[in-house]
């Protein structure tokens, strides 16, 4: 349930961020891909959180500026080429000024589509990635400038993580002493788990 409301504010939230992009548009479409299915398992629940959305935004919110939002709802299966051949078949057979925004969920579906959805078609992407490459110090809005993420990046979030335990966990007095000085507990160990493979084992220039 935590999923498909953040799912829901999360996509409502932006729609009216975005509302100058829907004035010129004919229409207003969105394109939303989630992986409700695939090898990370069945996710109804991103499905309900869109759906609830588009139905409070189109009813109780009143449309955009009056207008109703033609909504398309794919599963993209967790798979980087559904995703790019998904959306590559919608701006094909719509008017991409139309789109308000597309959502996307994989790192892997960003990577091939950042020319045509940055220089060509400039349809603004939300998307699940938290990818420090794309949206870290080295991508960011100056370098793709239609790509927004959920949150923080991966990067980030680690670094926070680190600076918490290390803030919090510094170790505690024993009562006891040893040569007139007191003794403290070991601070917190933390383990690092990385893939077996070169991405897991290559370190991001910022770390230490």
């Amino acid at each position: 349930m935590k999923k498909k409301a953040i799912a829901g504010l999360s996509f409502i939230l932006l729609i009216f961020l975005l509302l100058p992009f829907s004035l010129a548009a004919k229409e207003i479409k969105t394109l939303s891909q989630f992986p409700m299915s695939g090898p990370v398992g069945s996710l109804p629940e991103f499905g309900w959180g869109f759906i609830d959305a588009i139905n409070w935004v189109n009813n109780e919110g009143g449309g955009v500026n009056g207008k109703k939002i033609t909504w398309f709802l794919e599963d993209m299966r967790y798979s980087p080429t559904v995703e790019v051949a998904t959306f590559n078949k919608y701006v094909a057979e719509h008017d991409p000024s139309e789109f308000l925004m597309v959502t996307g969920y994989i790192t892997g579906g960003l990577k091939p589509l950042i020319s045509k959805v940055n220089e060509e078609e400039k349809i603004p992407w939300l998307d699940g990635s938290y990818s420090t490459e794309i949206f870290g110090e080295t991508g960011g809005p100056q370098k793709y400038p239609y790509y927004y993420s959920l949150g923080a990046t991966y990067g980030s979030q680690v670094k926070i993580l680190v600076k918490w335990i290390k803030e919090n966990h510094t170790g505690q007095d024993t009562g006891e002493m040893d040569q007139g000085k007191p003794q403290r507990k070991r601070g917190s160990q933390t383990g690092l788990c990385i893939q077996s493979h070169s991405l897991g084992k290559r370190r991001h220039p910022g770390s230490h």
